[in-house]
C-alpha cells in the first residue's frame, strides 16, 4: 500500500508490518552474533613458578584472582599481576595460557628482585678500597640499588680525577645470585696516574 501525503519530501507511509518485519530480522541477527561469541575457556589448573621452581607460599598463592573451575577473565589475571608486583618481591610478572583439557592452564612466571647486597672493587685501583667504599656508603647507603650502578661509577670518576687519575674507566655491572635472590655490584677499575 501507499499513501502519498501531499507534503513535497515527506517520507512515503510504511506498513505497520513492514516495520515488525525489519525490527524482527534485527534482533534475529543481533541475538545470533550473540550466540555465535565465545563462551571464555574455564581456567582447570594454574601453575606458579620463580626461576623454574614451583611457589608454594601462601601468601603469593592467596593474590592471584584467577582460580581453577572459573572462566577465564583478563581483568582477573591483571589484578593478580597487580597484586604480585605489589609485593615488591618481583620486578615481573609473566602469565602463559596452555592449551589443557577442559580448558586452559595458565602458567605465572615471576622474576624476583634482586637487591644489592654487596660491593665489590676489580682491577688496578690505585686509591685504597675502604676509600672507594667509603665514599659509595656516603653517597648512596650500603646497598645501592641495581639501577643507580651508572651513578656510582660517576661518583667515582669524580673522586679519581680530584686525586689526580684524569684517565679512569669505571665500568659497573650487575652479577644475579640465587637462593637467596641478591645481586652484587661489580665495579671494574682501570685506572692510570698522569702527572
Amino acid at each position: 500500500m501507499w499513501y502519498h501525503s501531499g507534503v513535497k519530501g515527506a517520507a512515503p507511509y510504511t506498513s505497520l508490518w513492514r516495520i515488525i518485519f525489519c525490527l524482527h530480522f534485527a534482533f534475529c541477527i543481533l541475538n545470533s552474533s550473540a550466540a555465535s561469541a565465545q563462551t571464555p575457556p574455564t581456567v582447570v589448573a594454574i601453575d606458579v613458578q620463580q626461576e623454574g621452581e614451583v611457589v608454594k607460599d601462601p601468601l603469593v598463592l592467596s593474590l592471584l584472582q584467577t582460580r581453577p573451575g572459573m572462566p577465564l577473565a583478563i581483568a582477573d589475571v591483571r589484578e593478580s599481576i597487580t597484586h604480585l608486583i605489589s609485593l615488591t618481591r618481583y620486578e615481573d610478572v609473566q602469565v602463559y595460557e596452555d592449551p589443557a583439557p577442559g580448558g586452559v592452564r595458565l602458567r605465572y612466571l615471576l622474576v624476583p628482585v634482586h637487591l644489592v647486597d654487596r660491593l665489590e672493587f676489580r682491577g688496578t685501583l690505585g686509591i685504597p678500597e675502604s676509600t672507594l667504599r667509603r665514599v659509595v656508603v656516603q653517597r648512596f647507603g650500603n646497598a645501592p640499588g641495581a639501577s643507580r650502578a651508572e651513578e656510582v661509577a660517576r661518583a667515582l670518576q669524580t673522586v679519581y680525577r680530584e686525586r689526580g687519575y684524569v684517565q679512569a674507566a669505571i665500568t659497573p655491572h650487575i652479577e644475579i645470585t640465587h637462593k637467596p635472590d641478591r645481586a652484587t655490584m661489580v665495579l671494574d677499575v682501570r685506572v692510570r696516574h698522569t702527572f
